[in-house]
C-alpha cells in the first residue's frame, strides 16, 4: 500500500511543470540575429539592383538601335539628296555645252565667209555672134574672207537637165577652173563663162529650142574656222527673150 502511495508521489511529481527560467540574450546571439537581418536585406535589394541594370542596358540598348536607325535614315536621305545633286549637275552641264556649242554655230554662222552668185547670164552677145557666152557675178557677203576659193565654170547644150548631168559635165570641164585664192568680203568680182565655138554648130538648134543651152558654176572654199562650203549656180538661155533663166535645180550653197 505504501509502496502504491510512493509511485503515485513520484508521478504526479514528474507530471509537475518546472517554470523555465527567461533565456538572456549574449552579444554573440544579437550578432548573430543582426548578420542574418543585414543578410537578408542584401538578399532582397541584390534583385532590386540587378534587374534596374538589366533594364537600363534594355534602355540604352534601345535608344542606341533607336539613333542607329535614325542615323540610317538620315544618310540614306543625304545620299538621296547626293545623287539628285548630282544628276542636277549632270543635267545643268549638258545644258552647259549644248548652250556653248550654240554659242559656238552662232558666232560660226555670223562671222564665216558667204560667197554668193549676184548675178548671171548665158547665151550669145548679138545676133551676128553664134557662140555661146556668158557671166557670173559672185561676191562674198561674209564677214571674213573665203580661204581657197576655187571655182569650175561649164556651158553645156542638151535636151533635158539633171544632177548626173551638170555633175558629168563639170567633171569634163574641170580644166576650166579658176585657180584656188583668198576672196574677202565685200569685194564683188566677175567671171566670163568659157567660149565654146564647136556650140556655134548647135546655134540653128538652140534657136528654135530643140536644145536648151546651160551655164554651171561650182564654187567651193574654207571659212576662217577650216570648214568647208559650196555654191552653186545654173541658168539656162530663153531663145524667145534673148535672155537667162535662173533654174531650180543646181542652185544652192551650204
Amino acid at each position: 500500500m505504501s509502496n502504491k502511495k510512493q509511485s503515485n508521489t513520484q508521478n504526479k511529481k514528474s507530471n509537475t511543470k518546472i517554470p523555465s527560467k527567461p533565456v538572456k540574450l549574449t552579444s554573440h546571439t544579437q550578432e548573430n540575429k543582426t548578420t542574418t537581418h543585414s543578410n537578408n536585406a542584401q538578399y532582397i535589394k541584390k534583385p532590386f539592383f540587378e534587374n534596374l541594370r538589366n533594364w537600363l542596358i534594355v534602355f540604352l540598348t534601345c535608344a542606341l538601335a533607336f539613333f542607329t536607325f535614325k542615323l540610317y535614315l538620315t544618310t540614306a536621305r543625304s545620299i538621296e539628296i547626293a545623287q539628285q545633286s548630282i544628276a542636277l549637275a549632270d543635267s545643268s552641264l549638258a545644258v552647259t555645252k549644248q548652250m556653248i556649242a550654240m554659242q559656238e554655230r552662232f558666232a560660226k554662222i555670223e562671222n564665216r565667209a558667204y560667197v554668193i552668185i549676184k548675178d548671171g547670164y548665158v547665151g550669145f552677145i548679138s545676133s551676128n555672134s553664134r557662140i555661146p557666152s556668158g557671166y557670173v557675178e559672185f561676191e562674198n557677203v561674209g564677214k571674213t574672207p573665203a580661204k581657197e576659193m576655187e571655182m569650175v565654170l561649164a556651158v553645156g547644150c542638151d535636151t533635158s537637165l539633171s544632177i548626173e548631168k551638170i555633175n558629168e559635165l563639170l567633171r569634163y570641164k574641170s580644166d576650166i577652173m579658176i585657180s584656188k585664192r583668198d576672196f574677202g568680203p565685200n569685194a564683188p568680182k566677175r567671171q566670163e563663162f568659157p567660149v565654146e565655138h564647136k556650140l556655134a554648130e548647135e546655134y540653128p538648134t538652140i534657136i528654135s529650142g530643140k536644145l536648151k543651152l546651160f551655164g554651171f558654176v561650182n564654187i567651193e572654199y574654207a571659212d576662217i574656222f577650216g570648214d568647208r562650203h559650196f555654191t552653186h549656180f545654173c541658168c539656162v538661155y530663153n531663145p524667145e527673150t534673148g535672155k537667162s533663166n535662173i533654174l531650180p535645180i543646181y542652185n544652192d550653197s551650204n
